[in-house]
Order: C-alpha cells, then structure tokens, then sequence
C-alpha cells in the first residue's frame, strides 16, 4: 500500500466527521455552574411542588428537602424541543437513608408540564413519552429503569408497573458525596442511556419525535431524601424533526427487564477481510483516481474502526454486568449483614454507656452506710437477746431426776407384786 499523503488524509477524515451539536439555551440550566441569578427562578424552567417550593440556589435545585419526608417536586422545560436527534446531560444528587424509597424521574414527555407536573410511574395514568426512573427497586442498592407509553396505557391502573421497564441496570446512587452524571442521547441508531461514565442499557427500537418537554420529578418517601440537581444540558444536532411528527416508534409491547442491553444493529457489510487490493503508484493516471482509492482505504479503515470499537464496547460491556453480578451476589449481603452488626454494636455500646452514666450520677456510699448500720444493730441485738433464749430453752434439771426416781419405784413395785404373784399361786410337787 502507498503512502497517504497527510494533508490530504486529514481533509478525508474531518469529511467523515459529524457537525458539532450545539447546547439548546432554552432547555438548559448549570452550563458554566450557574443555575440561577435571583435564587428564585430558573431561566426557560418552570419549577413547582406539592406540600413544599423546591428551594433554587446559585449552583443546585434540592426538589425534594432532607426533612420532612412525604415531599414532592418537578421542574419542566417552558419550550418543547425541536430537534429529534438531542444529547441531554443530568448531574443529579441523591442523599439521605440508605433504605429510601424516594425515587427521581428524568421526563422526556408531550405535554409534560401539564400531563405529568409532579407524578411517578407509579402515580400518573396516561401520558405520551419516555420516562427514566432512579429508585431502590427491589433493594438493589439503587437502579436505573426506562419506562415508555403512547399514551394508551394508564401507568397508575397497573397491577405491576415495574413490569413494563424496556431497559434497566443497576448502579449505586445514594450518599456518594458527589453530582452523578447522567447522559440520554437519542440519534438516528436509536436511544442510549449512560450513567456514571459507564453505558446502562441501548435500543434501537424507540423514536421519539421532536415538540415534546424536558422535565425532572422526584418523590421522597416517608424516611426524607434530598433530590438535587446541578445542570440539565441539553445538545441538538440541527437536522430538525427527521424522526416523525406523531407519537413515538417503540414495539407495541414492552420489552422484559432482561432485554435491556439491547445494542443497534452493527454494519457488517465492512469486514477485516474487505480490504482493497495494492495498486501500484503507477496505476494511477489521474488526481481522481488517487482520491478514489484513498476514499475507499479511508472507508475500510473508518469501518474496521467502528468494528473494533464496538467490540472493545460490548467486552466492558460483558465484565461491566458480571461485575455488577458479582457485586449484588455477594457484596450487598455481606454489606447488610455488616450493617446489621455494625447496628446491634452501635445498641450494645449505648446500653454499656448509659448504665455507666447511671453509676457515675448516683452516690451509693448513703446507701452502703445504711446497710452497714442495720447490719451492726441487727449483730448487737442478736448479743443482747442470746442468754436469755438459751436460759429460756435449757431443760431443767430436778425434773429429769423426778423421772428416774418415778421410774425406778414403778420397777420396783413391779418386782413385789410379781413376787407376791408367785409366792400365792399354788405349789406342784412330783
């Protein structure tokens, strides 16, 4: 193979590259750490809540307080998108018990503003979008699930909502003690969802159409939770409404939870085996057919690229969920039985300390004297009273001597009478 001239090698490949998508000002907050100027509003957002006002800072919206739990807080965009083809980047936070059952939903939704205002999955009833749900969904430690309706089925009138998840992964959000970053990109191969720098589940099987609202919800349970955000940016590649007008494409029934890495089809009409020949330098008569071939040398190696970078993708992919396997098979129990221990030392250390504090509080020398004093009384009476009762209880003695004087007469009258029995009766003589 020839030499490709640099130039002309960097002219072929930023052809190759896609425009750069430029950031929607009016779908987003926190671009340059700046979320609000007066602390009261959010340019281009509408912000509302139930039972409390999601407090606006500088740098951060906290939706839902650290106190009271029972709270409830959304924030919608006031202008729709209109590009279908958009990158949308969250940096949310999560803290609070680590049981919580607060959850954060992450809208892209007609009509959002008014068909969904401050509902879950678990609340609302029809709607027409996507929803990304965050929550401790059957005590995973924290999971990231992807909910979508047309606006046929009422969430609310199902007997299991968790059910109707197309995609899912399980990822630790909670008391991190920093922002996560949550990324939704939807492009023509379809829809993607990355959270914590890491990929959480892709289909190729959802279009969502431009004209519908940005939103963020969170609920927090009866333990608080408190739900902050630090930017919502959200990217279009200016090719406009290309992927439809109406309702979104997505299959007519939800895809099961364990569909959830579900990647677009590759392009396989380009393998490793597909390249071009050599061709001699001499070959080419003509400026054409220089560009021709190194067109064509440039495609096999975009493509060759692309194959190995989605393999490189689907082998983290693979030991990034046996990884999250292992760490649910064996972490998590281990981390509660932990806890568990930790608690019951936390209770036994708190009981030593307040009988200690009982000891130390309470002066017993009062009450040792007390004994002390009743046991010397009880001593000096017990002397005091001990000849009486043993004069009171010996035997006397002129009485023992009356019974053997008794005694002895009563044997003695015995031996004369029997005598005298015997000298009276008659005699026999032989």
């Amino acid at each position: 193979m020839h030499r490709i001239p640099a130039t002309l090698a960097l002219l072929a490949f930023s052809i190759l590259q896609t425009q750069a998508a430029t950031v929607v000002n009016e779908l987003s907050f926190g671009l340059h750490s700046k979320v609000s100027d007066d602390h009261g509003t959010v340019p281009g957002w509408h912000v509302s809540g139930e039972g409390h006002l999601p407090q606006i800072m500088s740098d951060r919206v906290i939706l839902t307080p650290p106190y009271p739990g029972g709270q409830r807080g959304s924030m919608w965009t006031d202008a729709t998108s209109k590009d279908a083809e958009w990158n949308a980047d969250i940096e949310f936070r999560v803290n609070g018990d680590e049981r919580g059952r607060g959850n954060l939903h992450i809208w892209y939704a007609k009509d959002g503003q008014r068909e969904v205002s401050t509902s879950s999955v678990y609340t609302i009833g029809r709607f027409d979008g996507l929803a990304l749900v965050l929550d401790q969904y059957e005590g995973r430690g924290g999971s990231l699930r992807g909910f979508l309706n047309d606006g046929s089925k009422s969430f609310r009138d199902q007997h299991i909502v968790d059910t109707l998840a197309f995609g899912h992964c399980d990822f630790a959000y909670r008391n991190l003690g920093h922002f996560t970053h949550l990324n939704v990109r939807q492009t023509r191969d379809g829809l993607e969802v990355q959270i914590g720098g890491r990929p959480c589940f892709k289909t190729d099987k959802v279009k969502l159409p431009a004209g519908y609202q940005f939103g963020v919800t969170a609920a927090s349970a009866e333990n608080p939770d408190s739900f902050e955000l630090s930017q919502f940016i959200v990217e279009s590649s200016g090719s406009g409404p290309s992927l439809g007008s109406g309702s979104f494409q997505a299959p007519p029934d939800q895809q099961p939870m364990g569909s959830s890495q579900q990647s677009s089809p590759r392009d396989t009409s380009w393998r490793y085996g597909d390249d071009t020949p050599d061709i001699p330098a001499s070959d080419f008569r003509s400026q054409d057919d220089q560009f021709k071939d190194l067109h064509n040398r440039l495609m096999v190696l975009h493509h060759q690229l692309n194959s190995l970078v989605h393999d490189f993708e689907g082998v983290k992919q693979h030991a990034e969920e046996n990884q999250a396997i292992l760490i649910n098979r064996y972490m998590n129990p281990l981390h509660d039985f932990q806890d568990e221990i930790h608690k019951r030392i936390v209770n036994i250390e708190r009981d030593v300390e307040s009988i200690k504090k009982d000891f130390e509080a309470k002066d017993f020398k009062a009450a040792v004297k007390q004994l002390h004093d009743a046991l010397q009384e009880s001593h000096s009476s017990l002397l005091f009273h001990l000849p009486e009762l043993t004069k009171s209880s010996s035997p006397r003695l002129g009485f023992f001597v009356f019974i053997i004087i008794a005694f002895q007469l009563i044997l003695a009258g015995s031996y004369v009478v029997y005598k005298r029995r015997r000298n009276s009766g008659p005699k026999k003589f032989l």
